[in-house]
């Protein structure tokens, strides 16, 4: 390695006395000759160049230096030493200084190179020494000057002699471009897009979409877009073609189609039908759903709707108010065939129902309705669903003579099984009824067969004393449901009867107990009415409860105040973290809330749910519980 350094050192010299004619020391100081100078240079030059490859930097600097010594008047030898210097410059104050010092003596003697200039500019710029900084990024601009250089000089001046003029960008994104000057066009977009210039980003970016095709850049065309009333013809002939070429992503299709939904162009959106079904978004589906309902492409819409509900991208209800839209379409075209195949689809017995109601009502054509349905009832592979629809179209219309007749053809199991009771038992309610009394006797006949549906009936018209009997005698018979045993145990609440209710809730529990809502029900009753000696059956009902359903509110509020009851007051916090948003609507859980967590000693939030008890109810019991507590955190 060492005999290698000395050659580096020597060729030259050996390359310097050939170029001479005399014997005589030949030093940069005595070659007058430019071209012997020119030519000592370039040796130099290509043996620093070599030494660098050889990993010897020192006497490549060397060399280096002594190359532009013997020609000073080099551009290239000048932009190759700060090539070398500028690295260091930045991590060495040294170095740094050199190089500040080497740039003031050439443009003291007139070098205005670019490149060299922009470098000097920068260090200074790096060195916090402006003034400079300024001198030499200006100096920079002049002969055929890069891109770069615009741009860097118009970030100086808007930093630090604002405004910085515009023209600056306008040099650095001038034409022709070349791939490498990509990353300036992106930024002085950016620039135009934080000075509110949207529409001059807006254009760059469409030349710089044109002249390199690259996603990101589409990406950022398209969100300037969504600022903009309209789709500009320009973004959607390219989300266009690249659709056509089945380039596009998932996220411009939605866009695509979310523009069009927007600009009520439903028409556009279901022409991409088949693209959205094959995309299977969600999202796209559900614009794709609600386009056809838009247009009326109804059939569509129910194919789309089905999908969505297999996805769970829609609830049932929302799905059954199209097949019902349907539905009226062609029972007023007087279609009854495809009337009841759209009725059909809607698999929900009081769903249909609902349908059926309020058509009827808004366009007072109960006789149509019930013309459709002795149609439907007479081709439904459900008859007991559609008989059930004949009955309740005929109640409504104010058919009184039809209803025995078509209570005798009603199977009680097929009511019950189907949970319809409600359906029957409304129009008698004192609250929501509309029917005349004595109506009320042909279904009592027709229920008095079944005790289980009885109590069941009399419990929703409001007759809790009938009720508790027919419930009662049900159980005797050894028959129950869910819904019973729940409507049974909310009787005995309001009654106050907690020896039955605890006896009833235990057997409840025991029949159901893989149902949430009644593990809750026995939760709840065992720590709202203090039945010490369930807590430790009570807690694991819960528990099971919110394994069943976990994000049930109503379950962590049971569990909260559970574990209040038994003295648990942390448990009870954390349980009642889950129920924060749903306290700013429900008094009860608010009460809980702010009971709990006064226990923990948090009595500013206590305070405020307490407080918020108040807003949400007129109930004098929670009023006078929640200024109980107000008034003992007063006292605190």
């Amino acid at each position: 390695m060492i005999i290698k350094k000395i050659l580096i050192l020597l060729l030259p010299l050996l390359l310097l006395s050939c170029a001479t004619t005399g014997r005589e020391e030949v030093t940069n100081k005595n070659v007058g000759d430019e071209e012997s100078r020119l030519f000592m240079a370039l040796a130099y030059f290509n043996f620093s160049e070599y030494a660098l490859q050889e990993g010897d930097i020192d006497n490549a600097w060397q060399l280096l230096r002594l190359a532009h010594d013997t020609y000073p008047e080099s551009i290239y030898l000048k932009e190759k030493m700060l090539m070398y210097l500028s690295p260091k410059a930045f991590r060495d104050s040294t170095a740094a200084q050199y190089m500040l010092q080497l740039g003031a003596q050439w443009y003291a003697s007139g070098v205005y190179n670019s490149r060299i200039m922009f470098s000097l500019g920068e260090l200074s710029l790096y060195r916090r020494e402006l003034a400079e900084a300024d001198i030499y990024l200006a100096a920079s601009l002049y002969e055929e000057a890069e891109k770069e250089c615009y741009l860097t000089y118009y970030m100086f001046e808007k930093l630090y002699n604002p405004p910085a003029d515009t023209l600056l960008l306008g040099k650095a994104i001038a034409e022709p471009w070349a791939d490498k000057d990509k990353d300036i066009i992106y930024r002085v977009a950016d620039i135009y897009k934080e000075n509110g210039e949207d529409s001059l980003a807006y254009d760059l970016l469409y030349k710089a979409y044109l002249r390199w095709e690259e996603p990101h850049i589409l990406q950022n065309l398209v969100a300037l877009q969504q600022y903009q009333e309209h789709l500009d013809d320009k973004v959607e002939s390219i989300l266009l073609n690249l659709l056509a070429a089945g380039n596009l992503s998932s996220q411009l299709l939605e866009y695509l189609v979310t523009e069009y939904y927007t600009q009520q162009e439903y028409g556009k959106v279901i022409a991409l039908e088949q693209e959205c079904r094959r995309l299977g978004d969600e999202y796209i589906l559900k614009i794709l759903y609600l386009s056809a309902i838009e247009s009326q492409a109804y059939e569509m819409a129910i194919e789309v709707g089905n999908l969505l509900l297999l996805l769970e991208g829609i609830s049932p209800d929302q799905h059954y108010l199209i097949l019902g839209k349907l539905w009226e379409m062609e029972l007023s075209r007087d279609n009854l065939k495809e009337a009841a195949r759209y009725l059909s689809m809607i698999k929900d017995l009081r769903q249909q129902y609902v349908i059926i109601k309020m058509v009827a009502e808004e366009l007072n054509a109960w006789n149509d309705v019930v013309s459709f349905l002795e149609y439907y009832y007479q081709n439904a592979e459900d008859s007991s669903g559609a008989l059930f629809l004949l009955l309740l179209a005929n109640r409504d219309a104010g058919n009184e003579s039809r209803i025995p007749e078509l209570l005798s053809l009603l199977d009680p199991e097929y009511v019950l099984e189907h949970d319809l009771i409600v359906l029957l038992a409304l129009p008698f309610n004192e609250e929501t009824g509309n029917v005349e009394a004595g109506e009320k006797g042909f279904y009592i006949s027709f229920l008095q067969q079944n005790p289980l549906l009885a109590g069941l009936f009399y419990y929703y018209i409001g007759d809790d004393e009938q009720a508790l009997f027919s419930m009662r005698q049900a159980l005797l018979e050894g028959e129950h449901s869910l819904e019973m045993l729940l409507m049974y145990g909310n009787i005995l609440e309001k009654a106050g009867d907690e020896e039955e209710l605890h006896r009833i809730l235990k057997q409840a529990v025991a029949l159901y107990p893989e149902e949430a809502v009644m593990l809750n029900f026995y939760g709840y009753m065992a720590a709202d009415l203090q039945w010490a000696n369930e807590y430790n059956k009570a807690k694991p009902a819960l528990l099971k409860a919110l394994e069943l359903e976990p994000d049930n509110a109503m379950y962590w509020d049971s569990l909260g105040w559970l574990y209040y009851r038994m003295g648990h007051y942390a448990e009870a916090k954390t349980a009642m973290l889950k129920t924060t948003e749903v306290a700013q609507v429900n008094a009860d859980i608010a009460l809980h809330y702010g009971i709990i967590l006064a226990s923990n000693g948090d009595t500013d939030k206590a305070r405020e749910y307490l407080q918020l008890v108040i807003t949400l109810t007129e109930d004098e019991e929670m009023l006078t519980e929640a200024n109980k507590h107000l008034a003992a955190l007063d006292k605190e």
